[in-house]
């Protein structure tokens, strides 16, 4: 489901958060000193005379370890976008002397001060952007060197999206590809899911569409991937995907509430219908029986209605035209939306005494209709569109049940440019 807890919450807990800082500064500038100061006088500790590297070259090598953290963490601040990218140099720098501290004192009490100082530098690599990604391989090292029993866990999104910042979305791509090509058992909807939510709250919500775009072909019978789909695609302001991938995620699987939530959203802000009463009138023009599964194959009649109205100059045949608009409507329905109806293609009229030859008539009843704008556009993309939206409404959002009766479209002056029209739908409701 949708990852919220990746979404940074500012809920009123800033004064725990200065409350947990003030106690860390406490514990590590005055508190551990002191004991250590005090057990080193217990213990009888004489300063390290003789350590394996002495105190000028110590010196002269922590400092090369800084500018090695400095050019080792260069390419991650330059591709990082977070204000704490600053603190990942020094963090690195803090490992690698607390490291090289811990391997060339004898003492154990000088050892644990390298314990001190690396651990200051893992802190500070968690905080800073793209620090756990990183820690993962310190730790992994580390816990060889010294033959710790337990293992760290691998975070391969993680691994996957410190790939991406440096190399790019693409890159990562291809080497969850390869380790898939090396073990599939390995591979899961969670690996690609958990990159995707990184980059889409890191700041790369392209790059993370592409992602989950990517997972959904890798698992298409998971309805998470289609939850994360719409998600993205809910975040870089597409709609229409939006609501696809989350009703396709719904279907999958009826019990994600994330999902329902959604989809309310996108809906209500998409759809604002008007709701009026009209009267009956008359259609005449050319007829054609289909459906909405037929239009989205190569045998789909509407497209081709079209054609014939242009090319056989339909409109300019019709008699006793009402207005200069054209009207097609959808009637004689077998079911619903999902069955099939008659589509009609012509022009309002004031009478329907003469009917030319190869056309139809039609009276639409009159009754209490939904009002519907679409966007503008070209018509093959803004009219399906708006059809889209209103055939996934629940029955009774659009001010009524659906009557399935007679629905129409009207295209005016608007709808002179076809690259860039716009037109009205009318949905008969009870």
């Amino acid at each position: 489901m949708a990852d919220e807890r990746l979404v940074r919450r500012h809920d009123g807990r800033l004064l725990l958060v200065f409350f947990v800082a003030v106690v860390f500064l406490g514990l590590k500038a005055i508190f551990i000193p002191r004991y250590l100061e005090r057990l080193a006088k217990r213990v009888g500790a004489e300063p390290e005379s003789q350590p394996y590297v002495n105190i000028t070259s110590s010196l002269v090598i922590a400092a090369l370890l800084v500018l090695l953290a400095y050019a080792v963490m260069r390419p991650l601040v330059l591709a990082s976008q977070l204000p704490t990218r600053g603190g990942l140099p020094l963090a690195m720098g803090l490992i690698f002397v607390g490291l090289f501290i811990v391997i060339t004192r004898k003492k154990a009490l000088t050892q644990v001060v390298g314990f001190l100082v690396l651990e200051n530098g893992i802190a500070l690599m968690a905080d800073s952007d793209n620090g756990i990604s990183v820690m993962g391989y310190v730790l992994r090292r580390v816990a060889k060197e010294y033959g710790w029993s337990y293992k760290v866990e691998q975070d391969t999104a993680g691994d996957l999206f410190l790939l991406a910042k440096l190399r790019g979305t693409n890159a990562a791509l291809q080497h969850y590809d390869a380790s898939k090509s090396q073990n599939s058992s390995k591979v899961n909807e969670q690996i690609l899911n958990g990159l995707g939510y990184r980059l889409l709250y890191g700041g790369k919500e392209s790059d993370a569409v592409e992602v989950f775009r990517k997972n959904v072909q890798e698992f298409p019978q998971s309805s998470n991937v289609y939850d994360s789909l719409g998600e993205a695609y809910m975040k870089v302001g597409q709609k229409d995907l939006a609501i696809q991938n989350y009703e396709k995620s719904l279907q999958m699987d009826p019990k994600n509430n994330n999902a329902v939530e959604q989809l309310k959203k996108l809906k209500g802000e998409a759809m604002s219908p008007k709701v009026i009463e009209q009267d009956g009138f008359t259609v005449i023009g050319i007829a054609a029986r289909t459906s909405n599964a037929k239009e989205m194959t190569p045998d789909g009649l509407i497209g081709k209605q079209w054609m014939r109205l242009f090319q056989e100059g339909v409109i300019g045949k019709i008699p006793n035209k009402a207005d200069a608009s054209i009207i097609a409507v959808y009637t004689d329905y077998a079911s619903d939306h999902n069955g099939e109806y008659t589509y009609l293609l012509g022009a309002r009229v004031t009478s329907d005494a003469q009917v030319p030859e190869g056309m139809a008539a039609k009276k639409i009843p009159g009754g209490k209709f939904a009002v519907f704008t679409s966007d503008k556009g070209p018509a093959p993309q803004v009219v399906p569109s708006i059809w889209m939206k209103i055939n996934s409404l629940p029955h009774n959002a659009v001010g009524g049940d659906r009557f399935y009766r007679a629905d129409y479209e009207i295209y005016d002056e608007r709808a002179r440019d076809p690259q860039n029209l716009q037109v009205d739908v009318y949905v008969g409701i009870r």
